[in-house]
């Protein structure tokens, strides 16, 4: 499974784990992150997960299996911005003006047509998928 990555409503950090969509008791979906050694139980009916992190669904994105060509360890994931260079300088969440920039490529959304140029894009700035 491939981790995902989502920004937290409360403090608006970043947060890594998988990727769960629940509903609470009025209906409403709840996007979380956990932890990958989260417990969950369901008691009664209702779910209860251990190490959860509510996030803003509209910046979820997983990782691809690339890696950034400069930092050699920076997983790219979807919506990171990469430059000339196959680094990663930013993504669309928080630094979308680097897209003005016209050498600049985002990472598509994985299982589309434009993740598949763009993932070619991306190897051929010499990003790699890891080992």
């Amino acid at each position: 499974m491939r981790p995902y990555r989502g920004k937290r409503l409360d403090n608006d950090e970043w947060v890594y784990g998988f990727y769960v969509k629940v509903l609470d008791k009025e209906g409403d979906d709840i996007d979380l992150i956990c932890s990958p050694d989260t417990s969950y139980a369901r008691i009664d009916g209702e779910w209860y997960l251990g190490d959860s992190t509510e996030v803003d669904w509209k910046t979820v994105s997983r990782c691809t299996g690339i890696k950034d060509k400069k930092k050699e360890l920076t997983e790219v994931y979807e919506g990171d911005i990469l430059g000339e260079n196959g680094s990663v300088k930013g993504n669309i969440h928080e630094a979308p003006e680097l897209l003005e920039e016209g050498t600049n490529i985002v990472i598509a959304n994985m299982g589309t047509d434009e993740w598949r140029d763009s993932e070619q894009e991306a190897i051929r700035r010499g990003c790699s998928y890891a080992q």
